[in-house]
């Protein structure tokens, strides 16, 4: 879907005038970081537990939250931090839950800017830094929806077809100085303690750094240079869903 379509709307009805309430007291917000390096023959065999000790990714006083899986396709770890790292065959990813923290105390662009130190010689594919958020809509049971139908696109009859109401999700990629940001919206439900369940958005981005087309002995200083600025891409993904999209919780 061309951007501009989205959002490039008339004057008449700008998304600070149309968009349901976004924000409450009483709102849920949810955030993560994750960053993946694609890279030919990654092995799980070989990047096992006792791998990412050893050579210093895993800080050893880490306590896993649930037993590590392992075998000859997948390895994951899973800790009590909130930090979760996954390898598959061809690529390795690290999660982290960054609800409430501050710059310093995010850890995996240290943990993934090691596994490259360890590891220059891989033949690397590419890096995504993907930032997501999930924003309810505590009070409006169709909140998230409307917020899609009503705001971010046009009305008309278009949207008038079938026995339900039309479902929308949105998919937008912007090209920014030295790699593409994808961006992903999706209509999502939170199921809470006491079994209950609120509409939510969930904002997906990934910043793609494409390295197939770099050399090679080139690619883990590129990976390094874009690990450096993680959170200046994390501000600039957080800047976006403020100003463009409305969403202030």
């Amino acid at each position: 879907m061309d951007t501009a379509l989205v959002l490039e709307k008339s004057s008449e009805q700008s998304l600070e005038q149309a968009a349901p309430q976004l924000t409450s007291e009483n709102s849920i917000d949810i955030q993560e970081l994750s960053i993946v390096i694609v890279a030919n023959e990654l092995s799980a065999a070989l990047l096992n537990p006792e791998f990412f000790v050893f050579s210093g990714i895993v800080p050893r006083e880490w306590q896993l939250a649930r037993n590590s899986v392992t075998s000859q396709q997948v390895t994951q770890l899973v800790f009590q931090n909130g930090i979760s790292l996954l390898v598959e065959p061809g690529k390795i990813s690290f999660s982290e839950s960054i609800n409430g923290k501050a710059q310093e105390d995010i850890a995996i662009a240290r943990m993934a800017a090691k596994f490259v130190e360890t590891m220059p010689k891989v033949d690397y594919q590419a890096i995504g830094i993907n930032p997501k958020r999930i924003v309810t809509f505590q009070d409006q049971a169709d909140g998230a929806r409307k917020y899609l139908l009503e705001t971010l696109l046009s009305p008309g009859e278009w949207q008038q077809f079938g026995r339900e109401p039309m479902q929308a999700s949105l998919n937008l990629s912007y090209l920014l100085d030295d790699c593409r940001f994808q961006l992903s919206i999706h209509p999502t439900q939170l199921r809470l303690s006491d079994d209950s369940q609120i509409s939510g958005l969930l904002f997906s981005g990934n910043f793609h750094y494409e390295l197939s087309v770099v050399e090679i002995d080139d690619r883990s200083k590129l990976i390094a240079q874009a690990l450096s600025n993680w959170y200046g891409l994390l501000e600039a993904y957080r800047s976006l869903l403020k100003t463009k999209f409305q969403i202030i919780v």
